[in-house]
């Protein structure tokens, strides 16, 4: 009923693994190094991230259907990613104006931290027909996300930028450079909170998707819209 956590995001508690005594360790969506997996693959079969994404980029719908395959549930895996597919084409279907628009996720850092389109929530973005520039995705490159200076900010004045860990308000930006940019001025920003149904984690399951598009399409829609009096809606 209540979930052990067996370490955090830059530790692995291995004592506690052992005691969990598992069949097997899932770790597609991660960072596992090589040394990790040698080490947890004493203990249980570990599945690790594919090699051919960057760290924590497997596709949720992958990640899903692998999950399926080892649970022996495929079917109902392949039922769930399928379910979730069709309600983010309905969504992008119903919101052409989200197509072609550029986008970029980002937090707050010394400057801009910005998410590789391989990302769990660039990769449902992507789903609704939004695209990351190719200057920032070449930027970024093979990593899980790169800084932008505030020199460079202007690389981040976009159709819609959706901002990560962001509460309430805006980013902490007051420098001139960023309160003066189009994006900002014209209120082309969605910005999410740590928690809540929209949290960077929830991008990653299939079951929160759909709670994910009720709230995430009317705030880019809003962001995109052209007016600047148009008020972006808080996540509820």
């Amino acid at each position: 009923a209540e979930p052990i956590l067996l370490g955090d995001s830059e530790h692995i508690d291995e004592e506690a693994i052992v005691e969990a005594d598992p069949d097997v360790i899932l770790a597609l969506y991660s960072g596992l190094t090589r040394e990790q997996y040698d080490d947890l693959s004493r203990y249980a079969p570990v599945i690790a991230p594919p090699a051919e994404y960057d760290d924590y980029g497997i596709p949720w719908q992958e990640q899903t259907r692998t999950i399926g395959d080892v649970l022996g549930k495929p079917d109902e895996a392949r039922r769930l990613v399928a379910d979730a597919e069709a309600l983010i084409a309905e969504a992008a279907a119903d919101h052409a104006d989200l197509d072609g628009a550029t986008t970029v996720v980002a937090s707050a850092a010394e400057g801009v931290y910005v998410y590789s389109p391989q990302a769990a929530v660039s990769r449902v973005l992507e789903g609704l027909g939004l695209v990351v520039p190719e200057d920032l995705a070449d930027l970024i490159g093979e990593d899980f996300g790169a800084e932008v200076s505030l020199e460079q900010i202007d690389l981040v004045d976009l159709d819609v930028v959706l901002w990560l860990d962001a509460a309430d308000d805006r980013p902490p930006f007051t420098v001139d450079a960023y309160t003066s940019l189009p994006m900002s001025t014209e209120g082309r920003e969605v910005r999410l909170a740590t928690t809540g149904a929209l949290a960077g984690g929830s991008f990653i399951s299939v079951l929160s998707l759909p709670v994910i598009l009720d709230q995430l399409v009317p705030m880019l829609t809003a962001a995109v819209d052209g007016d600047p009096a148009t008020e972006v809606p808080d996540e509820v």
